[in-house]
Formats: C-alpha cells, sequence, structure tokens
C-alpha cells in the first residue's frame, strides 16, 4: 500500500543524520517482519508495541500536522487491527475501517467552533492625544523584562534538574499516551503489568548467574 511505502525499511541516516539523536527506539516494517519471522516476539504486546513506535517516531520527528505522521498513524492503526483480527484476512476490508475512522474524526474537527478572530490593533496617530502613552506603555514592559537579565538567566539555570523534568510540549506527549493506550482497556494494561513484572524477574535471575559465572571465573583466574 502506498501509504506504508515510507515505512518499509529503516531510515537512511545518511539523508536523516539527526534522526538517531531524535528518535531513540527506531522501527519499521521490515524489522517487524524479520522479528515475527525469527520468532523473536515472545508476546503479542511486544509486536504492537512494536507497530506503535512506527507511528510514536513519525511523531518525534516531523511535523504533527504532516502528511508522514498521518500515515504513520494510519499504518500503526492498520497493524494492530490486524494483530486484533487473527480470523480476518481481508486486509483491504480492514485499511478501509481505518479510513473510515479517519474520515469521521475529520469531519468532527471540522464541525468544532473555530476561535473567533481578533479584532486587528489599531494604531494611534500623532494626532490622538494618547498616542504618547501608547508608545511608552510597551517600552515600559520591555525595560521591566530586560531590568536585570543575569538574575533571569540564574533563575532559569537555578534548578536545570527541574527544568528537564517539565516537558518542552505537553500535547507532544499526550498524544503519544494517547497512541499507545487508545486501543487498550482496564485488563489489557493490568496484562502488560503482569508481563512487565515477569520479564524484569527473568533479567534478575539472568543477571544473578551472569554473576555467579564471572565469580567463578574469577576465581579461576586468581
Amino acid at each position: 500500500m502506498y501509504v506504508a511505502k515510507q515505512f518499509l525499511k529503516p531510515v537512511n541516516l545518511e539523508q536523516y543524520p539527526n534522526y538517531a539523536s531524535i528518535v531513540k527506539y527506531p522501527m519499521d516494517l521490515s524489522t517487524i517482519q524479520a522479528r515475527l519471522e525469527s520468532h523473536f516476539y515472545r508476546r503479542v504486546s511486544a509486536v504492537e508495541n512494536d507497530v506503535s513506535h512506527i507511528y510514536i517516531n513519525a511523531f518525534e520527528y516531523n511535523l504533527p500536522k504532516s502528511d508522514i505522521v498521518r500515515n504513520a498513524s494510519v499504518v500503526s492503526d492498520l497493524c494492530l487491527e490486524i494483530i486484533r483480527n487473527k480470523d480476518s484476512s481481508d486486509v483491504k476490508a480492514l485499511y478501509q475501517q481505518v479510513l473510515e475512522k479517519y474520515r469521521i474524526q475529520d469531519e468532527k474537527e471540522e464541525d468544532e467552533p473555530k476561535p473567533k478572530k481578533t479584532k486587528p490593533t489599531t494604531f494611534a496617530t500623532t494626532s490622538d492625544p494618547c498616542w504618547k502613552q501608547q508608545c511608552k506603555d510597551p517600552l515600559e514592559i520591555s525595560k521591566q523584562q530586560c531590568k536585570d537579565p543575569l538574575e533571569i538567566s540564574k533563575q532559569q539555570c537555578k534548578d536545570p534538574l527541574e527544568i528537564s523534568k517539565q516537558p518542552e510540549d505537553a500535547n507532544l506527549f499526550i498524544d503519544l499516551a494517547n497512541n499507545i493506550t487508545r486501543h487498550s482497556n482496564k485488563e489489557q494494561i493490568l496484562e502488560l503489568k503482569a508481563d512487565f513484572e515477569k520479564d524484569i524477574h527473568l533479567l534478575s535471575e539472568q543477571l544473578e548467574q551472569i554473576s555467579a559465572s564471572c565469580s567463578t571465573l574469577f576465581d579461576k583466574i586468581k
């Protein structure tokens, strides 16, 4: 499908050298296919996570309203529908369902009332007796804002850790969270939590085994 064309292979880092510094978990359809064929995934939720990252990565790297982000969202939703409808072999029908969902969503957004346009600012003329005051106000504001740039910079750098905790764009994180959980109900979330705890326990056991093996090896070396 044309909509999936941009997500068939890994992003070319020669064409987009800063991609790796922005996207922490690159994902594409060929990687998912290879992982499925090699039985890499232990749970369906892991496949769903990789599929969701096609949209998440596109959203992080591109403009939110761009066509590539829209296509990535469609591809992710379509793949999730395919995963959750194992008995259905009609991918085109599922694709039409996803497109219909987006069409309805677009119509709702168009029907929403648009914000009223603000009345354009009228500038005073020299014949207006208050023109001096109108010119003076923005000057006073700018003076106040630039009163002590050193103090402003000190305040901004007072606690860089706290600043880093605040998202630069809250909407981005909200959209990403919604994308991950929009198809999940309470039972699925609890199941994912249980799976995550099992994986952590398994990793802990493997780390203990590695640690014991290393200790034995060091004893032999001594």
